[in-house]
Protein backbone atom coordinates (compact mmCIF):
# COMPACT_ATOMS: atom_id res chain seq x y z
CA UNK A 1 0.00 0.00 0.00
CA UNK A 2 3.18 2.79 0.61
CA UNK A 3 3.90 2.11 -3.24
CA UNK A 4 0.45 4.01 -4.01
CA UNK A 5 0.71 6.05 -1.08
CA UNK A 6 -1.90 4.67 0.76
CA UNK A 7 -0.76 4.63 4.61
CA UNK A 8 -1.32 0.46 5.67
CA UNK A 9 -2.98 1.39 8.70
CA UNK A 10 -6.45 2.92 6.91
CA UNK A 11 -6.69 0.10 4.58
CA UNK A 12 -9.75 -1.22 6.80
CA UNK A 13 -11.60 2.01 7.05
CA UNK A 14 -10.85 2.63 3.55
CA UNK A 15 -11.88 -0.84 2.15
CA UNK A 16 -15.29 -0.32 4.39
CA UNK A 17 -15.53 2.75 3.10
CA UNK A 18 -15.32 1.58 -0.37
CA UNK A 19 -17.41 -1.02 0.06
CA UNK A 20 -19.97 1.29 1.40
CA UNK A 21 -20.09 3.39 -1.47
CA UNK A 22 -20.11 0.62 -3.95
CA UNK A 23 -23.55 -0.50 -2.09
CA UNK A 24 -24.95 3.00 -2.44
CA UNK A 25 -24.03 2.29 -6.56
CA UNK A 26 -26.49 -0.92 -6.78
CA UNK A 27 -28.81 0.12 -4.17
CA UNK A 28 -30.42 3.72 -4.73
CA UNK A 29 -32.07 4.36 -7.44
CA UNK A 30 -30.36 8.03 -7.20
CA UNK A 31 -26.74 6.66 -5.86
CA UNK A 32 -25.24 9.76 -3.37
CA UNK A 33 -22.07 9.03 -1.33
CA UNK A 34 -20.04 11.13 1.03
CA UNK A 35 -17.28 10.23 2.46
CA UNK A 36 -13.50 10.60 3.76
CA UNK A 37 -12.09 8.41 0.69
CA UNK A 38 -15.23 8.33 -1.75
CA UNK A 39 -17.52 10.69 -2.44
CA UNK A 40 -20.28 11.10 -5.95
CA UNK A 41 -23.83 12.31 -6.79
CA UNK A 42 -25.81 12.18 -9.22
CA UNK A 43 -24.25 9.21 -10.74
CA UNK A 44 -26.11 6.19 -13.45
CA UNK A 45 -24.48 3.19 -11.97
CA UNK A 46 -25.41 0.61 -14.21
CA UNK A 47 -25.50 -2.43 -14.99
CA UNK A 48 -25.93 -3.10 -11.45
CA UNK A 49 -25.07 -6.87 -9.88
CA UNK A 50 -27.47 -9.57 -10.64
CA UNK A 51 -27.42 -10.17 -6.68
CA UNK A 52 -29.29 -7.22 -4.88
CA UNK A 53 -27.19 -5.58 -2.59
CA UNK A 54 -23.98 -7.02 -4.82
CA UNK A 55 -22.00 -9.76 -4.95
CA UNK A 56 -21.04 -11.92 -1.83
CA UNK A 57 -18.33 -10.94 -0.43
CA UNK A 58 -17.17 -13.72 2.44
CA UNK A 59 -14.58 -11.10 3.70
CA UNK A 60 -17.16 -8.07 5.03
CA UNK A 61 -19.13 -7.59 7.89
CA UNK A 62 -21.15 -9.63 9.44
CA UNK A 63 -24.17 -7.82 9.01
CA UNK A 64 -23.93 -7.81 5.55
CA UNK A 65 -24.17 -11.33 5.05
CA UNK A 66 -20.32 -12.41 4.95
CA UNK A 67 -18.62 -14.24 7.43
CA UNK A 68 -16.86 -11.89 9.94
CA UNK A 69 -12.38 -12.33 9.22
CA UNK A 70 -12.67 -13.10 13.36
CA UNK A 71 -14.71 -16.42 11.90
CA UNK A 72 -11.85 -18.48 12.40
CA UNK A 73 -10.98 -20.74 9.16
CA UNK A 74 -13.12 -23.04 9.95
CA UNK A 75 -16.39 -20.95 9.55
CA UNK A 76 -14.70 -19.71 6.14
CA UNK A 77 -14.92 -22.86 4.95
CA UNK A 78 -18.32 -23.17 5.68
CA UNK A 79 -19.62 -20.69 4.21
CA UNK A 80 -17.87 -20.63 1.21
CA UNK A 81 -19.52 -24.01 0.93
CA UNK A 82 -22.96 -22.73 1.17
CA UNK A 83 -22.16 -20.36 -1.27
CA UNK A 84 -21.13 -23.04 -3.50
CA UNK A 85 -23.86 -25.07 -3.37
CA UNK A 86 -26.36 -22.16 -4.43
CA UNK A 87 -29.61 -21.42 -3.44
CA UNK A 88 -30.93 -24.78 -2.29
CA UNK A 89 -29.00 -26.38 -4.86
CA UNK A 90 -26.46 -29.06 -4.40
CA UNK A 91 -22.83 -28.60 -4.28
CA UNK A 92 -21.17 -28.00 -7.43
CA UNK A 93 -17.95 -29.34 -5.51
CA UNK A 94 -17.74 -32.14 -3.25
Amino acid sequence: MSAVGVPFADRGRRTDEYLDAMTALWTMDRPAFEGRYASFRDVDAHPRPVRPGGPADPGRRAQSGGVPASGGPRSRLDRHRELARGPGGPSRRA
